[in-house]
């Protein structure tokens, strides 16, 4: 049994995806152009204030595997922008 080297099996797994990612849209039905159902009227009010953010609301994502996330110069760099939530 012949081995296969990793960069054949790396290229051969991205072609499987690009393969899979490009049929997948035909395999959805869309929807006939002329299915519409009665015409909807939708009023946007731009000007109404919905709610207020709170401060806690600007966060970010963040790896576990991140090297630096507890490193001084990040703590710093996350202060400065105002993060106050990590996820």
């Amino acid at each position: 049994m012949s081995r296969i080297p990793s960069t054949a099996r790396r290229l051969t797994a991205y072609a499987a995806v690009l393969l899979l990612a490009a049929a997948a849209p035909a395999a959805v039905d869309p929807p006939a152009a002329g299915a519409a159902a009665d015409p909807v009227a939708v009023t946007v009010n731009a000007r109404a204030g919905l709610a207020t953010v709170p401060d806690t609301a600007l966060g970010v994502n963040h790896a576990i595997w991140d090297q630096h996330l507890g490193s001084t110069d990040t703590s710093d760099l996350l202060r400065a922008a105002g993060v106050k939530m990590l996820r």
